[in-house]
């Protein structure tokens, strides 16, 4: 089954992990939450997610795209492999994500209109309850 992605023939520049967790998932019997972080991320300003230039922003946006077309072929082509409800919350994911990067780009060329600027301060306050959640362990909603 992970040869599955062996058929991309576009280097992938974001969503790597995204893609490769999809293929996990699948693969798992089950899902046992433990209350220890086994992964953390650095922020990593050379990223491309940390970049303001608006070619890298749109290549990002581009290469989200790309992500779910990836997931959404690999789901059509290989139905008995792949839960239906892991493909649209993997997709759902994505296409938040998307949505951040775009508010980003119009943020970078001074596009945002006043519903724009309500989203982005949702999506900051949103952050901000993700840290405080693995910081304190709270429960954000």
């Amino acid at each position: 089954m992970i040869n599955l992605l062996s058929n991309i023939d576009k280097k992938i520049l974001s969503a790597e992990d995204v893609l490769q967790n999809f293929i996990l998932f699948n693969l798992a019997s089950s899902f046992r939450e433990i209350d220890k972080e086994l992964l953390f991320y650095r922020k990593n300003t050379n990223s491309i997610l940390a970049s303001n230039e608006i070619t890298q922003i749109q290549q990002n946006i581009q290469a989200h795209d790309e992500a779910i077309a990836i997931i959404q072929n690999l789901a059509q082509e290989n139905k008995n492999l792949f839960n239906e409800k892991i493909t649209k919350l993997f997709i759902y994911q994505l296409e938040i994500c998307k949505q951040y990067i775009f508010l980003n780009l119009l943020r970078v060329q001074n596009r945002l209109t006043i519903r724009d600027k309500i989203q982005y301060f949702y999506k900051k306050r949103h952050k901000i309850k993700r840290i405080l959640y693995r910081i304190f362990g709270m429960i954000y909603t």
